[in-house]
């Protein structure tokens, strides 16, 4: 017999013993073990396994399956949703599978999608409350926050005893504006697990909305160990934190933990915490270094700068549980920031003459876990534009300043020029300060227009962030603030005919007057 014929016989006889029933007899066994590293998180050893079934059974579908899932758990989506779009074609009666299925798509932002394979999932396994939750993400996501409460609401009846189940419904609930049956879900979510970091961190921010300060201050501190909390981590742990006890001389460094207004709003507390006798040092990002050097008796310090020695520190979204803040207490007595007097006259003198000054500001931080709800089009503004008298001037910075490019009525907007230094906040409070009204959403420009008492109207969504608390026209920490809050989630178009209403009539007002309505520096600047 010849070589090559026995070489052909050699690789026919491999294959047939790779297809033998001996071969396939171990799948069960290899697919066992596989699982074993898997539920371990040894990803490596369980992919290796799911790779050796398939090559013994190239059409194995829980192989394929959870092969797709470790692809998920690494970040390859398109990888998983390939393999376990396979193993459903193969096997399209598994509610796994089509579950596991809307997660990888759910990951690739194909949101339809990966809720309609959750649908099919539910009409093989009605009872899966996974499905039912996950189901209500994409909901929530689509903006269809009614029937998420739903699906939340199943799952919560399926799996009762499941605190994370009952905190998204109360996130839900909190979504559409109930807020008490919001914060009684988080009871319920606690009482199940009363180390459920998420659920206490939200049921704070409902209590604060609500004005219960002196469990929201505490509830609050919990951010700290929310997994995906906004902000920024916290520092300088090493040293004792302050609780709100007398300095007798000693040091405070008092620390920015997240965005800009933030930092805006809570430095109102620096002048109280020298009066406890502490010397202060202030940690801020650098664009706030400038327009936080004016406050008397602290040392600013921008953040990732050499720190003097200090004996206690306190992030800043502390102090009002440090200084036992309720509704009552509130310090807001009157500006606490100030801009230059130089810097409000030439910008006086390069804004447009006639008519209300009214600075806008419609986009922010696209980083924001909100900012889908709190930030509005520009186009919300054509309304404002179109009012005679009227002079918009935008003030916004970085996102959605790419709107005025596509914009028929940009040309009515009054920008402020190259020199405008829109990263350093002391000429934005000159600019402020210039104006005659700020109207914006809830973000950093208002909180500034607030912090000088300028007058400032503010867009609020539905359900807002809670220091608009609810129900109200005005803010306590902000005298000269007016809210404006949708009447229904998404109603940007009857917020902006209030507003347009209320423009008019100060329109009206400072014409008849002859005067206009606010004077260059009505309060006290450096």
């Amino acid at each position: 017999m010849s070589r090559q014929p026995r070489r052909a016989q050699t690789r026919a006889g491999a294959k047939a013993a790779f297809h033998s029933p001996s071969a396939a007899a171990t799948i069960p066994q290899m697919l066992k073990a596989a699982i074993q590293h898997h539920q371990s998180g040894r990803l490596v050893e369980a992919k290796a396994l799911y790779r050796r079934v398939l090559n013994v059974d190239g059409r194995h579908a829980d192989a394929l399956h959870l092969l797709g899932v470790i692809d998920h758990q690494i970040g390859r989506n398109d990888d998983a949703v390939n393999r376990i779009g396979k193993a459903i074609a193969i096997n399209g009666t598994v509610p796994l599978y089509y579950l596991n299925y809307g997660v990888a798509l759910k990951a690739l932002g194909r949101l339809d999608d990966a809720l309609a394979s959750f649908d099919v999932a539910l009409r093989l396994k009605p009872d899966s409350a996974d499905a039912h939750c996950e189901r209500a993400y994409i909901l929530q996501q689509l903006g269809r926050i009614g029937e998420a409460l739903n699906a939340f609401e199943a799952a919560s009846r399926l799996k009762p005893d499941s605190a994370e189940t009952h905190a998204n419904r109360g996130t839900a609930l909190k979504e559409l504006g109930r807020i008490d049956e919001a914060v009684a879900a988080y009871d319920v979510a606690l009482r199940i697990n009363p180390n459920f970091a998420e659920a206490h961190y939200n049921r704070a921010m409902m209590l604060l909305l609500l004005g219960q300060f002196e469990d929201g201050w505490r509830g609050y501190e919990y951010r700290w160990h929310v997994k995906a909390r906004p902000g920024g981590q916290r520092r300088h742990t090493d040293s004792p934190r302050w609780r709100g006890e007398p300095g007798g001389g000693r040091t405070i460094l008092l620390w920015a933990e997240a965005g800009f207004g933030d930092s805006i709003h809570f430095v109102r507390y620096v002048p109280m915490v020298i009066e406890r006798g502490w010397r202060v040092v202030l940690e801020v990002p650098s664009p706030l270094t400038r327009l936080f050097a004016g406050i008397a008796g602290a040392t600013v310090v921008a953040v990732g700068e050499s720190l003097p020695p200090f004996d206690a520190q306190c992030p800043l979204l502390s102090l009002p549980l440090a200084h036992a803040t309720t509704a009552e207490t509130i310090p807001a007595a009157g500006p606490y920031l100030a801009a230059r007097r130089d810097a409000v006259a030439m910008w006086s003198n390069r804004l447009p003459r006639e008519g209300l000054r009214v600075g806008i500001a419609w986009q922010g931080n696209p980083a924001h876990t909100n900012d889908r709800n709190r930030s509005f089009r520009l186009d919300e503004l054509a309304r404002l534009a179109a009012l005679p008298g009227v002079k918009l001037i935008s003030l916004q910075k970085g996102a959605g300043v790419d709107q005025l490019a596509n914009l028929s009525w940009a040309a009515s907007i009054h920008t402020l020029g190259a020199d405008y230094d829109a990263g350093d906040f002391l000429d934005t409070a000159a600019v402020v300060m210039a104006l005659d009204l700020v109207i914006g959403v809830d973000t950093s420009v208002v909180h500034l227009a607030g912090a000088l008492g300028r007058p400032a109207w503010v867009a609020l969504p539905w359900v807002p962030d809670w220091r608009w608390l609810e129900a109200r026209e005005d803010s306590p920490w902000y005298p000269t603030v007016r809210l404006f809050r949708q009447n229904k989630p998404g109603d940007w178009d009857g917020v902006f005919v209030r507003i347009a209403g209320e423009l008019c009539e100060l329109q009206r007002i400072a014409a008849a007057a002859s005067l206009r309505l606010y004077a260059d520096g009505a309060h006290s600047t450096r």
